[in-house]
């Protein structure tokens, strides 16, 4: 996939590990690569508050996003010829056997071939797994229990389980941290990880889940997924919204109005939690290294799974592809908060051009040092935004 005909390559560098490169010039606002996900899933707590959405995209037609979000099922969308989801809502399909709900019959398809013809018959154990997740994992979610359920079923229909293998390795890091695990799940990690451990042993009890299975192995299995699980969220409202910025209005400015009440009246009974959430194992965009001052960002331009790699200043042939893994107001603050989040949260001194030009800045600015509140709420904003817009350093 990488080389010079799609305009980087993946290199080993000894000091960040993998990264990409670019191979040619990029032009701000060029996408440098769309990708789907080796393997992507619904976050539990987002899914179990009827956040409808099958591996690849929302379920809910606009109006019905705006309907749930709002708690409000009079609401009545304007334009409703412009949602997505409304188009394909009778491609939606089933599985026959479980109910789990997919939004065409090739996502079905593919889901069976891959993994689901697995997990399929495993339902009410997986809703026990879940259940126990959830109670060990509160919002705002970062990772899923049922990536690493999918792996082990994408392990065991694969025609050749040793490429699969090869390729998850693919994502794995050198440096096994416990800090990682604490910051999945919280103090009690190692008791909570020996619970899941056992129960996903009395769930997968084939002999190729042997290997997976081991202590160690689980554990990797972990950080994998934590280090690596690209946040991923999408929103038939919003996707609906930005397909009326290209529709002639003649009232825009009272449209405009509308939406705004209605954003005001998600945000009293949904809060922040607006988007379809989930994570997902991307091959390329999980090569992507933090740089305080990047040339990258991730979207999700078609309100579905795949995402896109996109440069936000020109890149020139040579120049590390980066992105951010902090926050908006992390990134304003000063080269020793910045080091600060980094360091706790993915294990890492940042060396980037910004960093290097503040190395005599003072350890702590005083507005700062009073101000711990302030980061703790960065914090919780990075760690919400992961869920759309990041991804952990693997390196």
């Amino acid at each position: 996939m990488a080389g010079s005909t799609c305009g980087f390559e993946i290199i080993l560098t000894p000091d960040k590990g993998k990264c990409l490169r670019a191979t040619r010039k990029f032009r701000k606002g060029e996408a440098i690569i769309e990708e789907s996900p080796l393997i992507s899933c619904q976050f539990p707590w987002n899914a179990f508050y009827g956040y409808r959405a099958c591996s690849q995209l929302p379920l809910e037609t606009a109006e019905e996003c705006a309907r749930r979000l709002a708690d409000d099922p009079t609401i009545t969308l304007p334009y409703p010829e412009h949602c997505s989801i409304l188009k394909s809502l009778t491609a939606q399909v089933k599985c026959l056997e479980c109910g789990v709900a997919y939004c065409s019959e090739s996502c079905r398809t593919e889901a069976f071939q891959k993994y689901h013809k697995t997990l399929c018959k495993l339902k009410t154990p997986l809703q026990g797994l879940l259940e126990m997740w959830r109670n060990m994992h509160y919002p705002p979610e970062t990772c899923s229990i049922m990536l690493i359920a999918k792996i082990f079923a994408t392990v065991r229909q694969a025609g050749n389980p040793t490429e699969i293998l090869s390729i998850l390795r693919e994502f794995q890091s050198e440096d096994v941290c416990n800090r990682i695990y604490h910051k999945i799940l919280g103090e009690q990690f190692v008791e909570q990880l020996a619970t899941l451990h056992e129960y996903m042993k009395s769930i997968f009890i084939e002999p190729i889940y042997a290997e997976l299975l081991s202590p160690d192995n689980f554990k990797a299995l972990f950080i994998l997924v934590g280090r690596n699980g690209q946040g991923i969220g999408t929103s038939s409202f919003a996707a609906w919204q930005k397909n009326l910025e290209k529709v002639d209005i003649d009232d825009r400015a009272s449209l405009e109005n509308d939406i705004a009440t209605l954003y005001d009246k998600f945000e009293e009974f949904s809060g922040s939690f607006l988007d379809v959430e989930g994570s997902g194992l991307y091959v390329v965009q999980s090569k992507l290294n933090h740089s305080c001052l990047p040339n990258a960002e991730i979207k999700f331009p078609h309100s579905n799974h795949t995402l896109m790699i996109a440069a936000v200043k020109d890149i020139e042939p040579g120049e590390e592809i980066c992105i951010s893994y902090l926050s908006e107001c992390l990134l304003n603050r000063s080269r020793h908060t910045r080091h600060k989040f980094l360091k706790e949260n993915y294990l890492f001194v940042c060396q980037c051009e910004l960093c290097t030009s503040q190395i005599a800045d003072p350890d702590v600015t005083s507005s700062e040092d009073e101000d711990e509140e302030a980061m703790e709420a960065d914090e919780q904003e990075t760690s919400k935004a992961s869920n759309a817009m990041e991804t952990l350093d693997i390196n």
